[in-house]
């Protein structure tokens, strides 16, 4: 196993993307639809990287991401939107998020994010 992913995604074709895409270089994943979710899942499991989509129902990928820091994970985090702009990017870093990929993105680049995180 190379690695253990969290996404973290309320889009079925970004999950079903980033699941194909994960799966081609034999990364292992969970999937979760909101940020609570997610804050609920790296608690009770180890990951080696999540992909946290920032515009979610229920808890958004900033107020997760926050609660995460907060509860001392240290767990590197990427901040996934389509929102790319400059405050976007400044808003995931300030929350505690390790990096930044906008949507849509390539497959290039999110095997760049992969491997400075991951042994790929």
């Amino acid at each position: 196993m190379i690695g253990h992913v969290l996404i973290v995604e309320d889009g079925r074709d970004n999950i079903k993307l980033i699941s194909y895409l994960l799966n081609k270089v034999g990364v292992d994943f969970t999937v979760v639809e909101n940020g609570a979710l997610a804050v609920e899942a790296v608690s009770t499991q180890a990951f080696d990287l999540v992909l946290m989509d920032v515009q979610m129902p229920v808890m958004d990928g900033y107020t997760a991401t926050r609660i995460i820091r907060e509860n001392g994970n240290a767990v590197p985090i990427v901040a996934l939107t389509a929102n790319a702009m400059k405050s976007d990017i400044e808003q995931a870093i300030a929350v505690g998020c390790s990096d930044f990929l906008g949507k849509p993105f390539s497959r290039k680049e999110l095997y760049s994010k992969l491997a400075k995180y991951l042994p790929i």
